[in-house]
């Protein structure tokens, strides 16, 4: 194939993939909606107690291990054949090895969450650990290979089948053909299930793998160790949410208990109300200035630096603008998803927490790129433990308050510790031209004519759920328009990152040729 040829499937193949991982992702978030409003809060807390297993395994083997894969299949063509019999053989013993663990240690972990009759629920998640490592390996040798296609298709059938079995577990036990908990081991034995039909089609793309082996793979311990050293990182950074809610899952429930509050599974379930509109408001901001980011590897010094500016600032001002307004109309979104306004405050504390995971997850990104990110893994241990011990600290007094501001503080901990990691080019992209003083004011200019606003309709009529839509829609069209007016007038954002925002550019045109 020739050059301009293969760099035009390259690139088409690289925007399939990127469209295909934004559907699943909008997937996995939006599915818990309905999900909470067929089976309650409390069955909510029975399904997200489990899903951070399903969201560290997917991280780890379908994001990490993807990327490395492709990486090694990229970088010696002559050796291909021999990695990737050795990456299979080490994804066949990850996942037989990890599914065991997980199946012995149902009950034990179950009781470490503080409620026994999870453990169902927990091996219920075996068979996808199994599966998801073959994936990754499959997924990863066709990205190498520059074909993307296999990967796109996989991730979209598999994410469609395994939201399809959750909803049908949730609707059996609405009609009392299911348990509580029987639902949420069906719900999750959907993981495994779509784990199947996804390795299916991959099985049906491998007759267009191509192989060529002109001389021996290196030493396998050097192959597993870059995979512990890149694959891991990058793994870790896009599961930030996750690994808060991992700890939230050990910990909520038994804090709560400890300190006598009512219903606290009902509690903790209207707390994980807050990680789906987390994901989806990062899921918005990052997916759109991260697309860039593949073009790094391609570009001189000068357009590396001009890729990185535009990358974090376009991020930071889509997610903190989607946060901000997302916590102004928490007690309207809560009710309009979730029927009620239930602990507004908390939730809305909660994803203050996107600005700060969407900052880390950039840097990271760039000092990936340039081999810059040795001890960022120790950095995010480090607010693990961090949220840990804030979570013991604040949650017997304050109660979902006290988990909220952990979340916050942690995050914010490992935001301004990659701050200071990063170097002075970095750091200057949040005070070249008054940048990050300028996003507060915009930010917090929409928060105020958005807040008055809705003063002035509940003044007039009562948040129910009829009227929630109303305000969301509404107030959602202010805010947009607030943030436009104020970022172009403060000038926030140059002219080139205008066009890089959709729509823009042919609004900016319009202007340009009314005033000639």
């Amino acid at each position: 194939m020739r050059e301009p040829a293969r760099q035009a499937n390259f690139m088409t193949g690289t925007w399939l993939l990127s469209l295909a991982a934004l559907i699943a992702k909008i997937l996995s978030a939006l599915y818990r909606i309905p999900l909470q409003n067929i089976v309650g809060d409390r069955g909510f807390f029975v399904y997200q107690q489990i899903y951070p297993f399903y969201g560290l395994a997917s991280s780890l083997a379908l994001v990490g291990l993807p990327l490395f894969v492709s990486q090694v299949m990229a970088q010696d063509h002559t050796a291909q054949q021999a990695n990737f019999q050795r990456l299979w053989r080490f994804a066949v013993l990850w996942g037989l090895s990890s599914a065991l663990i997980l199946w012995c240690g149902a009950s034990v972990l179950a009781q470490l969450m503080g409620d026994k009759n999870l453990a169902p629920l927990i091996k219920a998640m075996a068979l996808f650990y199994a599966l998801a490592p073959l994936e990754g390996v499959l997924r990863g040798t066709f990205q190498g290979q520059l074909q993307m296609e296999p990967t796109a298709f996989s991730q979209i059938t598999e994410q469609v089948v395994r939201v399809a079995v959750i909803i049908l577990a949730a609707l059996a036990w609405r009609q009392k053909n299911l348990q509580l908990y029987s639902m949420g081991a069906w719900a999750h034995a959907g993981a495994g299930l779509g784990a199947v039909v996804s390795l299916a089609v991959l099985a049906f793309y491998c007759r267009k793998l191509v192989f060529r082996t002109t001389s021996a793979a290196g030493p396998g311990k050097i192959l597993y160790r870059r995979f512990f050293k890149e694959g891991l990182a990058l793994s870790i950074f896009g599961s930030l949410i996750i690994l808060w809610q991992i700890v939230d899952t050990f910990n909520l429930l038994r804090l709560l208990q400890q300190g006598h509050y009512d219903q606290p599974q009902i509690i903790k379930g209207i707390y994980d109300r807050g990680q789906p509109l987390a994901q989806l408001v990062m899921v918005i901001g990052l997916s759109f200035a991260t697309s860039l980011m593949p073009q790094l590897g391609q570009s001189n010094l000068a357009m590396q630096q001009r890729i990185i500016t535009v990358s974090c600032r376009l991020g930071l001002w889509l997610t903190t603008s989607a946060t901000v307004g997302l916590v102004v109309l928490m007690p309207q979104i809560n009710t309009l998803l979730f029927k009620d306004a239930a602990y507004s405050g908390p939730l809305a504390l909660y994803c203050c927490a996107v600005i700060f995971w969407s900052y880390a997850t950039l840097m990271n990104i760039i000092m990936q790129a340039r081999h810059q990110s040795q001890g960022n893994v120790l950095l995010v241990c480090l607010a693990v433990v961090l949220k840990l011990l804030l979570n013991d600290l604040l949650i017997k007094p304050w109660g979902l308050w006290g988990a909220s501001w952990a979340t916050v503080i942690a995050s914010a901990f490992l935001a301004l510790k990659l701050y200071q990691r990063a170097t002075a080019d970095l750091k200057s992209i949040l005070w070249r031209n008054k940048y990050f003083p300028k996003l507060v004011l915009v930010a917090g200019g929409m928060a105020v004519v958005v807040g008055i606003l809705l003063q002035v309709e509940t003044f007039f009529w009562p948040t129910t759920r009829g009227y929630a839509f109303v305000e969301v829609v509404v107030n959602i069209i202010v805010g947009v328009l607030c943030v436009g007016i104020f970022s172009w007038h403060s000038q926030l954002l140059t002219i080139e990152e205008w066009h890089l925002v959709p729509l823009m550019k042919y609004l900016i045109k319009e202007k340009d040729d009314a005033l000639r």
